[in-house]
């Protein structure tokens, strides 16, 4: 350390001069603490608020990080909620007629594995448990409106897509697929009446592999029943199909236990697991808010057409 020092001179009595040293170091530490012990209130009341409004920003700045990283991480967590599952093709362009579908996956559910469980979709047939099934199939195309380049953007040729009549909006007949995912079919069947193609929508073609566990009770009530046995084998086939081909979509990666049950030697799988799920209620609720009732559809003249059923 270095200290600053310098030679002073002090006039004697006799005029003579006399010399001293005198520590600059010292007297300035010693004029400081004069300082700060006569300084005003008023000065150490200014560095009271000034050191309190510093530590209050500081504070302010913290609680503003933190609550931007807990939006940001809600954000993130609703998105990745969003998109588990299937992810629908209609995702990749925006469109207003779509964005209110509930799409997000918030319902914690614990799937009913038991061999007998009581259900309002299964058992014998009966009035209530077939209009259960109505309610979730017997729906038209919904009232929204594709243009035709985000028809083909769902890998369809707008050229030979099914447009509704003028009064129904004159959109592209579309539907959401976990209607014909319930029912197993196609909503509409094209068939050959008076020299014209008509596409008619039927309510009680629906859930085919259930029916055709009852086949003896449907057979004369679904029109389904009415076609060749070729033909309803060939059915039955696409429906299994098209089932396998929605669990790999989903492919499913909750883990089934299996446990000791009395009256039993070998382990027992327990299918109550687990699972967080779309709102099939809401969605349901806004397919049917959503749906026009055409009836009867004709090919018009001169319509496009595929060589073959797609």
């Amino acid at each position: 350390m270095f200290f600053s020092r310098t030679q002073t001179y002090a006039l004697l009595s006799n005029g003579e001069q006399k010399s001293e040293n005198v520590d600059f170091d010292r007297e300035s530490e010693r004029a400081s603490r004069h300082t700060e012990s006569t300084a005003s209130p008023i000065a150490l009341r200014q560095a009271v608020v000034r050191d309190l409004l510093t530590t209050i920003l500081a504070f302010y700045s913290i609680g503003i990080s933190v609550v931007l990283f807990a939006t940001f991480v809600n954000f993130v967590e609703k998105e990745n909620r969003c998109n588990i599952g299937p992810y629908p093709a209609w995702k990749e362009f925006a469109h207003p007629d779509l964005d209110s579908i509930p799409t997000d996956y918030d319902q914690h559910v614990i799937f009913n594995g038991t061999l007998d469980f009581p259900s309002i979709y299964r058992g014998t047939p009966r009035p209530e448990l077939d209009a259960a099934w109505n309610r979730a199939t017997d729906l038209g195309p919904l009232d929204i409106q594709l243009s035709a380049d985000e028809i083909e953007r769902l890998g369809v040729d707008a050229a030979t897509a099914v447009r509704l009549p003028p009064e129904n909006g004159g959109g592209f007949f579309v539907n959401l697929e976990f209607q014909h995912q319930l029912h197993c079919v196609v909503s509409g069947i094209n068939f050959y009446a008076s020299g014209k193609y008509c596409l008619l929508i039927l309510p009680n073609v629906q859930n085919y592999l259930r029916m055709m566990t009852y086949m003896s009770y449907y057979e004369k009530t679904s029109i389904e029943f009415t076609d060749s046995k070729r033909t309803q084998r060939i059915h039955l086939d696409h429906c299994i199909e098209m089932l396998r081909q929605v669990i790999m979509c989903n492919t499913d990666i909750n883990l089934i236990p299996t446990q000791w049950v009395h009256g039993r030697d070998r382990p027992y799988p327990n299918f109550n697991t687990k699972h967080i799920c779309r709102n099939y209620e809401a969605i349901l609720q806004w397919s049917i808010e959503h749906q026009v009732q055409p009836g009867l559809m004709t090919k018009p003249p001169g319509a496009k057409e595929l060589p073959a059923p797609p």
